[in-house]
């Protein structure tokens, strides 16, 4: 049986609430999660923060919108005309750098964040007094330290890792 829970505190969804106060309650635990919420770091950092302790063994968590397409797109509050991704891409550097996390940087629908937990004592690495401040410029600059990747490479990364 699939068993699918949607976490919205306005449309769509199975649960009219905010993901902090779905996840202080939860008690279950997820093999797929998906995170393509309010678009600010800090709530995408606390989101998967608390994935990563529901998460079943081998299970995947996925972020929507972490490449923005420049710096208006990126900006927080959003003031974008069209597509706004607003900070996301910052818990990106954050999941690169956490031991005990595969984490790839998918190119496609303005990038899909895609991470497992292969050390179950695994934690979120925490840059957030680093990261806070930056904006579009630094990811411009940077975006080399990330594991980006084609979708072709992530279907068999995917694939290998069942």
């Amino acid at each position: 049986m699939i068993d699918k829970i949607g976490v919205d505190p306005e449309s769509g969804g199975t649960h009219k609430e905010y993901s902090d106060d779905f996840f202080k309650k939860n008690t279950k635990y997820f093999d797929v999660i998906f995170i393509d919420g309010l678009h600010v770091y800090d709530q995408v950092r606390r989101d998967v923060v608390n994935s990563i302790k529901f998460l079943k063994p081998r299970g995947w968590v996925a972020i929507h919108d972490m490449l923005p397409y420049d710096a208006l797109s990126e900006h927080v509050p959003n003031i974008s005309p069209g597509p706004w991704f607003g900070d996301v891409w910052k818990v990106a550097f954050e999941l690169a750098s956490s031991a005990g996390i595969e984490f790839k940087l998918i190119k496609i629908d303005g990038g899909v964040g895609l991470f497992r937990v292969i050390d179950p004592s695994a934690t979120l690495n925490n840059l957030e007094s680093f990261l806070q401040p930056k904006r579009f410029e630094y990811l411009y600059e940077n975006i080399g330290r990330l594991p980006v990747i084609e979708w072709q490479d992530a279907y068999k990364w995917i694939r290998a890792n069942p």
